[in-house]
């Protein structure tokens, strides 16, 4: 549900009431202000929308995988350059063993 700013003051109580079975979208000006959703979501089918993402054989290294995080933050030259930030996540990774 999209409301304006304006109209949700007006209304607070009766869109705090809805909370449980939509998301109120706050617009001001036009634009997207605020989101409010509710706030007791199942956990458990939040995890179980994330299982399958990645292929069960699929080996994780956080060394590389923070390695890789921190070269695409800051430095620009390996945001489009693969080749380029595997063998920088490559020396990274050896370096902190």
């Amino acid at each position: 549900m999209v409301v304006t700013a304006t109209k949700f003051k007006a209304n607070i109580g009766h869109f705090l009431d809805s909370i449980p079975n939509d998301e109120i979208y706050i617009t001001k000006n036009g634009k997207i202000a605020a989101r409010l959703s509710y706030n007791m979501e199942d956990k458990l089918s939040i995890l179980n929308s994330l299982v399958g993402i990645l292929p069960k054989d699929q080996y994780i290294d956080l060394k590389q995988l923070k390695a890789e995080r921190i070269l695409r933050r800051t430095c620009p030259e390996y945001h489009n350059d693969d080749e380029a930030l595997q063998k920088a996540v490559a020396v990274m990774s050896a370096e902190s063993e």
